[in-house]
């Protein structure tokens, strides 16, 4: 349902997604984004620099996403589809970052947002991005369908037109509905021994796949603004090593 500055290939080379192309300045401190023009909202309002700003620089999410980017000094927008980044010190993760699937925040409306107290905005619930496919309906705990977004900015996608994605908790009750056919695509869920088995099985392909090379690293960063927190000795008892999985 939401778009990203950059996209990255399976090889993690960046793609254009909302940012039809990109610059870095000599020294590394300067990245400069220039947007596609013809990007919109599921509600028609165009997606323009301040939006980016507003997602990416905003004090409302400062502490999610610009903790992990303590280097960044500031962001312009010198147009209404011109970003720039400036930075600190260079800092090469960034474009990496700017990916959503990297975890960095989807590009959200500025006008729908503005002002408010993100974690309560009432479009949490009834998301309004740029993506290919918008929001139909959302019943928690059973499914949520979407259906194809007819502006999206990139031509000739999405190729479907409706998406039901169906919440299933239940492992055996996921690989019977695979069996069966009830559902197209699960890509996660199933346990070992039942893709093994279903591997077997003529009409249906299991592939494991994963970034080769790619671990995910598990990290407790502790909050250095709260003096309990900040004590060598409270730092040094909740301390563990790393875990690259």
């Amino acid at each position: 349902m939401f778009s990203s500055l950059v996209q990255h290939d399976l090889e993690l080379n960046p793609q254009p997604d909302l940012a039809e192309s990109w610059g870095v300045s000599e020294d590394g401190k300067t990245y400069t984004f220039h947007l596609v023009r013809n990007a919109t909202f599921h509600d028609g309002k165009p997606v323009t620099s301040a939006d980016v700003k507003f997602t990416r620089g905003g004090d409302s999410l400062r502490s999610s996403w610009q903790s992990r980017l303590g280097r960044l000094d500031s962001i312009e927008t010198p147009d209404e589809y011109t970003v720039v980044f400036k930075l600190k010190q260079p800092f090469s993760a960034l474009i990496f970052m700017l990916d959503m699937g990297s975890g960095g925040p989807p590009i959200l409306p500025k006008h729908l947002y503005e002002g408010t107290g993100i974690p309560n905005n009432p479009y949490n619930q009834k998301p309004i991005g740029s993506g290919p496919f918008k929001l139909v309906s959302w019943e928690k705990g059973n499914q949520i369908v979407l259906e194809r977004n007819e502006n999206y900015f990139k031509k000739g996608l999405p190729y479907l037109d409706r998406i039901i994605m169906r919440i299933m908790a239940d492992q055996t009750a996921l690989a019977l509905a695979i069996e069966n056919g009830e559902i197209d695509y699960a890509p996660v869920g199933l346990s070992f021994s039942d893709a093994e088995r279903l591997k077997e099985l003529e009409n249906i392909d299991v592939v494991y796949s994963g970034r080769e090379g790619l671990g995910v690293l598990l990290t407790l960063v502790m909050n250095l603004d709260n003096p309990i927190s900040a004590n060598q000795k409270v730092m040094q008892s909740n301390s563990y090593p790393s875990m690259d999985c």
